[in-house]
């Protein structure tokens, strides 16, 4: 996921801004983003390599562009307007040593039902590389996505905050949601 998200950012330069008629002067000022990327983040050919997993993934993606865009931002916008995040205890019994996996989900009202959807970790992240992928490409909705992105990172940060104190044995934080 992280991996991923780096290696999109750290090569944006490449993946969203060189165009057909590009000519030497933007794609050597593209290289220049990209060199100072990689004195930030040595490790992103090693993450670009590492998101190859997701090869299918952008292949479908190709083939479905559309879709996959309108769906991806409209499930950003429903969570930036109804999603309620819960961090904290939530299974009440940990086995298993605490991670953001298992103390941070998202709970979305679905349209319609009584019911609501339950979403982890791993799909919040899903959804956040498809976000990231389509970024570049389109002006409308920019602003969710934004918003997505920030309210995610800053869910994640309490998440590490709240695993560190559990970890810590503060006895306040054991049942806290």
């Amino acid at each position: 996921g992280a991996c991923f998200h780096d290696a999109v950012m750290g090569y944006s330069p490449f993946i969203y801004e060189l165009k057909k008629n590009t000519d030497f002067g933007d794609l050597e000022s593209s290289v220049m983003k990209i060199q100072k990327a990689l004195k930030s983040d040595p490790r992103l050919p090693e993450k670009l390599s590492d998101s190859a997993r997701y090869l299918e993934w952008l292949k479908t993606l190709r083939e479905s562009h559309g879709s996959v865009e309108t769906s991806s931002l409209s499930l950003a916008e429903a969570i930036n307007h109804k999603g309620i995040y819960t961090v904290g205890n939530i299974e009440q019994s940990h086995e298993e040593k605490l991670s953001l996996e298992n103390v941070l989900q998202l709970n979305l009202h679905e349209v319609g039902t009584e019911g609501q959807k339950k979403y982890t970790l791993t799909e919040l992240k899903e959804l956040q590389n498809k976000l990231m992928l389509m970024s570049g490409k389109r002006e409308c909705g920019k602003e969710q996505v934004a918003r997505f992105m920030e309210d995610f990172n800053n869910v994640q940060r309490l998440g590490k905050a709240f695993i560190e104190l559990y970890s810590f044995g503060n006895m306040l934080y054991r049942n806290w949601r």
